[in-house]
């Protein structure tokens, strides 16, 4: 209600809108449970896409992960920690380990449930300017059908204050991006409807921001979010978080459908309609084979 402003909208308004009661249905129809399965599993998906991570990463899921996580520390001092399956940045964490400290951590972890360690990502300084305490992402989410890309919407997901991650779900802030130009078009949002036309933290001026590198991140989705579709030869609803880094662009998450209202509110751009053309291509491609 907060995000697409339905207390002034009438019900056909509302409709226009994918809302997170619908998002989770069109991630089962849209994307086969192999999938699912492959993008709810961090490691998983990892260890899928590598060459775009570009960084280590290890999966811990039972007590016979601890020797390799003991290497992993040994080369990775600090590292970032994330449970496997959470969602909206909960249990994200910058790590220090000394060796002694190793086992007691691991043992404590892997209690709570299988997780993943990464190196840490170095943010290119064209890009952490905007908020440097954490991974500032862009969120594309793509509709993939026979080996054809579609971009449906784009959007920059910056931290606030101390947090290291730039998640909304954790207090984060979000602002569409024009997919052509890849220039932010409007001040950023928060989920409970604040707006932001300067970062809070930084005074940085959000809309006009113009992401680097910009024509090569869309060449990147296309050609990761081409080879998911030809692995399993089916429709998918996927979207990708990618980081501005040292190393270039690289994928820092991937999920399912995604919170659509980071790519829905802040321009107040419904993209319903959109997806259901789409979602109606699907069919008929369906109907077909």
């Amino acid at each position: 209600y907060w995000s697409y402003d339905f207390l002034s909208k009438s019900p056909i308004g509302k409709e226009r809108w994918i809302t997170d009661k619908l998002r989770y249905g069109y991630d089962d129809i849209l994307s086969s449970s192999e999938v699912i399965s492959l993008v709810s599993d961090k490691y998983k998906c990892y260890c899928e896409f590598k060459e775009y991570y570009k960084r280590d990463a290890l999966g811990c899921y039972t007590n016979e992960d601890y020797t390799d996580f003991v290497e992993f520390v040994k080369k990775h001092p600090s590292f970032i920690y994330k449970p496997l399956c959470a969602f909206s940045g909960k249990g994200i964490k910058k790590i220090t380990l000394s060796e002694n400290l190793i086992q007691d951590f691991f043992n404590a972890s892997i209690r709570t449930g299988s997780f993943i360690v990464e190196e840490i990502i170095e943010q290119h300084k064209d890009f952490e300017y905007i908020h440097p305490q954490s991974i500032n992402t862009i969120r594309v989410t793509t509709f993939t059908l026979n080996n054809r890309v579609e971009i449906l919407a784009t959007s920059l997901r910056m931290g606030v204050g101390n947090s290291i991650a730039d998640n909304a779900g954790n207090g984060g802030i979000f602002s569409s991006i024009d997919p052509q130009s890849g220039i932010i078009v409007c001040p950023a949002s928060n989920y409970i409807g604040g707006k932001y036309i300067k970062h809070p933290d930084t005074n940085v001026v959000i809309p006009g921001i113009k992401i680097p590198s910009w024509d090569e991140l869309k060449s990147t989705i296309k050609e990761v979010a081409s080879k998911l579709n030809n692995k399993y030869n089916e429709a998918t609803l996927i979207s990708w978080d990618f980081a501005y880094s040292t190393k270039g662009w690289i994928i820092v998450e991937v999920n399912t459908g995604g919170g659509w209202r980071i790519l829905q509110a802040p321009q107040k751009e419904p993209l319903k309609e959109q997806l259901y053309k789409l979602i109606d291509e699907w069919t008929n491609y369906n109907e077909k084979r």
